[in-house]
């Protein structure tokens, strides 16, 4: 992790991931996806579907644009 003072506002640190950062990230989260895989390996593909459209609105109300 890095930490740089924005040049606008000298109040404001940015935190920037180093690459071992980005690294760390990277598997921890592959092992995260893989973790709900394992758990939703017995649940009907459908109702699993089925649960991701009915959050999508409460999604897309919290501003989160990258499902479209």
């Amino acid at each position: 992790m890095k930490r740089v003072r924005d040049g606008e506002d000298r109040r404001t640190v940015k935190i920037h991931l180093t690459d071992h950062g980005h690294e760390v990230t990277r598997a921890v989260f592959t092992d995260h996806l893989a973790n709900y895989a394992r758990l939703l390996v017995d649940v009907d593909r459908d109702l699993v579907e089925q649960a991701a459209e009915g959050l999508r609105p409460v999604l897309e109300a919290l501003g989160d644009t990258t499902l479209n």
